[in-house]
């Protein structure tokens, strides 16, 4: 893969130099484009080894540069895509479509007309196949805008939240326990955070190269770390660490399909925590008032996967 990255970023830096390194959507979608053109040009020479060449490639070279948060917001995105592409029935598939990624009508139909002839997608970026998408409705679908749902100050300090950055905050995580002696609870909690953050991309990146043992591993280590902000700290920061579970568990539900009740359920019961009136006060307190927000998100995923198990 290193000799096809090259060719990108040879390819790249023109666009940047011809947009005078400016950033802009318009770069971004050529970035795609180049992207789509190279990988599917050296597909013979994509090592099949890893579970999802196309997501890896894509991360190295599109993504690369973007805060881990940014990266997990698409990425995650793009896997309820592609479940979604084999997964669900023309009209769903054409209403997810439409309210998600926010396509024309005749896109639409190109994509569903793709998979009554294939009859799956074997990977998001087949999605370059579909001859009668634009440039402008490929970036809508593998380029899509997201909302950051959780990110912490590390990310402004442009490293890259790697296994290597987990060791070392491992071990700076390791003096938490003098900042809370000292009152510093403020940094406590941000390092916390970036933690759990860490150990969560790293699972995510695990994904990708078939190391299914790995990705539970370090999904299990963000989720105890989550815990750990619930069980030390007070105020917003416990609410948004116990949605976040919620979240991870729906993750590994999108991962592990066999295993995608399992996971629904620790979800539902992780976002239950948070509009339950009474499990509310026992675990946060009463701040019912300062997190209504977060309240209706939780009873709103909530209400969805219990749908979805019917």
């Amino acid at each position: 893969m290193k000799d096809i990255l090259a060719e990108y970023f040879h390819q790249t830096d023109k666009i940047y130099r011809e947009y005078h390194y400016k950033e802009s959507r318009e770069v971004e979608k050529c970035k795609l484009k180049t992207a789509l053109n190279v990988f599917y040009k050296n597909e013979a020479q994509v090592k099949s080894s890893c579970r999802g060449p196309w997501l890896i490639f894509f991360r190295r070279s599109v993504l690369h540069g973007k805060k881990p948060s940014y990266k997990l917001a698409i990425l995650i995105k793009l896997l309820r895509l592609h479940k979604k592409l084999n997964a669900a029935n023309n009209g769903e598939l054409s209403l997810f479509l439409s309210k998600e990624f926010d396509m024309l009508d005749d896109e639409v139909g190109a994509v569903l007309n793709y998979k009554r002839v294939h009859g799956k997608f074997h990977s998001v970026g087949e999605l370059y196949r579909v001859k009668e998408l634009s440039l402008e409705g490929l970036s809508k679908l593998l380029l899509p805008r997201v909302t950051v749902e959780s990110q912490n100050e590390l990310e402004d300090a442009d490293i890259p939240l790697s296994i290597s950055l987990v060791e070392v905050m491992e071990k700076r995580y390791k003096n938490m326990l003098d900042e809370l002696k000292e009152g510093h609870r403020k940094e406590a909690q941000e390092h916390s955070y970036a933690m759990a953050e860490a150990y969560h991309y790293v699972g995510l990146a695990l994904y990708d190269i078939g190391d299914d043992e790995g990705v539970k591993i370090y999904y299990e280590k963000a989720l105890v770390k989550f815990q750990e902000i619930i069980e030390k700290f007070e105020g917003i920061t416990p609410v948004n660490a116990q949605y976040r579970i919620g979240n991870l568990y729906e993750e590994l539900a999108l991962l592990y399909e066999n295993e995608r009740t399992e996971y629904f359920k620790k979800a539902i019961d992780a976002y239950t925590c948070i509009f339950d009136e009474q499990q509310s006060a026992k675990s946060f307190g009463l701040i019912r008032e300062l997190v209504s927000f977060r309240i209706e998100q939780a009873k709103a995923r909530a209400e969805y996967l219990k749908r979805e198990l019917l």
